[in-house]
């Protein structure tokens, strides 16, 4: 029985409502199905250490670029800074006025962000939504916001309030010594390294930002690379056969049960088996059940039937037990098991069955359970497993609810032409193709494709910012510095060479980050993904990854030449005055 309005019901009320009723019907033998302890289910643990790990990432990204862009900031209003000093602000003062600064640059965008991912929330999951959540994540994303801010703009502030009046006459924060480098030859490259070296801590965090857009985007890569949609539907939909007739597995009980029992793959296996063309024809059978355990477990399921095709997988997936000729049970993923019905199955555990035979009598019938089996198991989602040849005499009919055709590669129009033709008429059992099933699988997948490269070009927009600012940064520092040398008699050539050299040297090592992280990492989701039943293995996403890498050096180069480019239209003494 259905309830109405049923998912507006907590399991409690739903057991009040149904005892009420079983009282005024006098149904006594009744459950509550596992249904209100799948919606009521938490988070994973899993789950929430991905979503930490992700906003984590997020959090010091934009932590990065607010720090850069203040940085920068301050070191543009020394001057300002040193007035206010002369005049009586303190350190103090000056300090507020940075943070007050950032705040209320960061509120209006607190705002709009909030709103832009209330609005995709909305539209993703309208159910969900409310106005309490709404409020919920307005105060969450201002507080998390507040402290984001606070943590990037709290060192530009103390570099600020640090500020003396006389290096703001002199708007000079850090000037280089060049007379400890008095050894070693002035090159382009060797300018290139103390710039570096100078400004350390922001370049080593500016190449931390790049790299960890790299890795990123290198997961995503290796992410869609390895993926295998032919090998998810070899794994999940079709393992031996290139085509699959089948009766929907989604029909109420009532319903497959009565398609069931009409045995029409009786007599199609048997004309597919004898068509040119074809080489083999596999089985699977189902029966739709009732069950229940000593523990007081009760539901609805759909018991499926193995048979030798199958021996490989469910002997590779076992967890405890033996499968053997004398074994009447096997029970699939006991970690789900135990989630939605709180029941640990065991070996030797007996389950209680109710089936209906061919003549659409109920029969009962206990079984031991012998093995236990992982999730890849490649039998499906179902928990139970029952040799199919058990179930058969069980029920006194051929149970097969769908069947697999394994052609000659030259035959497989032709047999796909001839197999249409056969179920002409018949609406109860549909035939898809192994390119169905692939096709299926990789336009599922397309959105998490989507979600990963998303998230690595957010980063890499961040990691961007971070590396202007820091050119920036670099050549408004280094202005007086720069028109000392070449009133000396260093050229425009050495000069963006030196800069070059200096991105160059920032990006490269961004990349060997990417390439040390980025691929062990790749090989273990091409792993996981091989094991999961998604790929055939580790495959290098090479086009991906040469692309990343020209892009990276090409935005280098084009932003170093932009900047020296402004430089070169101002005389020496206007650089060193500016």
């Amino acid at each position: 029985m259905w309830l109405e309005n049923a998912d507006t019901f907590t399991k409690d009320e739903a057991e009040e409502l149904l005892s009420q009723i079983s009282e005024n019907t006098g149904l006594k033998d009744w459950t509550v199905s596992s249904y209100y302890d799948y919606v009521n289910t938490g988070l994973s643990v899993s789950n929430y250490a991905a979503y930490i790990v992700l906003a984590g990432i997020l959090f010091l990204a934009a932590a990065l670029v607010i720090y850069s862009i203040f940085y920068i900031s301050v070191g543009q209003k020394v001057a300002e800074f040193g007035q206010l000093r002369t005049i009586g602000a303190s350190k103090k003062q000056i300090y507020k006025i940075v943070l007050k600064q950032g705040y209320i640059l960061a509120s209006p965008g607190i705002l709009i962000g909030s709103i832009v991912g209330t609005i995709i929330s909305y539209c993703l999951q309208s159910k969900g939504w409310s106005v309490f959540a709404f409020a919920v994540s307005l105060c969450g994303a201002s507080l998390f916001g507040i402290l984001l801010v606070y943590i990037s703009v709290r060192k530009p502030a103390r570099i600020a309030a640090n500020v003396s009046p006389i290096a703001a006459l002199k708007n000079q924060v850090e000037t280089i010594n060049y007379r400890s480098h008095k050894r070693h030859r002035i090159t382009p490259a060797y300018l290139a390294k103390i710039s570096f070296f100078r400004n350390r801590k922001k370049s080593v965090l500016t190449i931390l930002s790049m790299g960890l857009c790299g890795i990123i985007f290198f997961f995503a890569a290796s992410y869609q690379s390895s993926f295998n949609a032919e090998s998810m539907a070899r794994y999940w939909d079709i393992r031996h056969g290139d085509f699959k007739i089948s009766v929907d597995l989604e029909n109420d009980s009532e319903n497959l049960d009565a398609v069931l029992r009409k045995e029409y793959f009786s007599d199609l296996n048997r004309n597919i088996a004898t068509m040119d063309g074809v080489r083999n024809v596999f089985t699977y059978a189902t029966l739709p059940a009732g069950f229940s355990t000593s523990n007081d477990v009760a539901d609805e399921t759909l018991l499926m039937g193995y048979n030798e095709k199958d021996m490989d997988s469910l002997t590779t997936a076992i967890v405890s037990g033996n499968i053997t000729e004398n074994t009447e049970l096997i029970v699939s993923d006991p970690d789900r098991v135990y989630d939605v019905y709180h029941w640990k199955p065991q070996i030797g555990d007996t389950v209680t069955f109710n089936l209906k035979n061919h003549s659409g009598k109920t029969i009962t019938k206990t079984f031991k359970i012998g093995a236990i089996t992982s999730s890849n198991d490649g039998m499906g989602g179902y928990i139970f497993r029952m040799p199919e040849k058990m179930m058969h005499e069980l029920v006194g009919y051929d149970c097969t609810y769908a069947i697999e055709v394994q052609t000659e590669p030259e035959s497989i129009q032709e047999a796909e032409n001839k197999i249409r033709s056969l179920i002409a008429g018949n609406d109860e059992v549909s035939l898809q193709t192994l390119q169905d099933f692939t096709k299926e699988h990789q336009e599922d997948n397309q959105a998490g494709f989507t979600l990963a490269y998303i998230i690595s070009a957010i980063l890499w927009v961040f990691a961007v910012i971070n590396q202007i600012n820091l050119t920036v940064t670099n050549l408004l520092s280094q202005k007086q510095e720069m028109g000392t040398l070449k009133s000396i008699g260093m050229t425009n050539k050495q000069l963006e060479q030196s800069f070059m050299i200096e991105g160059l040297f920032n990006t490269g090592i961004s990349l060997f980050m990417t390439i040390i992280i980025g691929i062990p990492g790749g090989y273990m989701i091409g792993t996981f993904l091989e094991k999961a039943g998604m790929s055939t293995g580790f495959v290098f996403p090479t086009r991906a990854f040469l692309l990343f890498v020209t892009v990276m050096l090409l935005l280098e180069v084009l932003m170093t030449i932009l900047l020296i480019h402004s430089w070169k239209k101002q005389s020496v003494i206007e650089i060193m005055r500016n």
